[in-house]
């Protein structure tokens, strides 16, 4: 399984990063003074895009090498956003 994992590491590393960065342009945006509307609308599309395209990578992994996961790492994938949003969070 981290054979096949690796293989597109580059992949999902540039797919989270997209994501991360996305994420805090909305957050900037919000925060943004002055306030502009249509730039925080179009860093949430943005987010969305790069959330879309993250998933299917991710995804991609698993039908590629067609593996069953084992409890623990299922579980990590579960628990994946709910560990970022914690350590976002705490940085706060």
């Amino acid at each position: 399984m981290r054979a096949e994992f690796d293989a597109d590491a580059k992949e999902f590393a540039t797919a989270q990063a997209d994501l991360r960065l996305s994420q805090e342009e909305v957050r900037n945006s919000l925060r943004a003074e002055p306030f502009d509307l249509s730039t925080m609308r179009n860093a949430m599309a943005a987010s969305r895009a790069a959330r879309e395209n993250f998933e299917l990578v991710l995804n991609k992994r698993d039908r590629r090498g067609g593996v069953a996961y084992v409890v623990v790492g299922r579980n990590k994938l579960a628990d994946w956003p709910t560990q970022n949003e914690a350590k976002s969070a705490a940085r706060q």
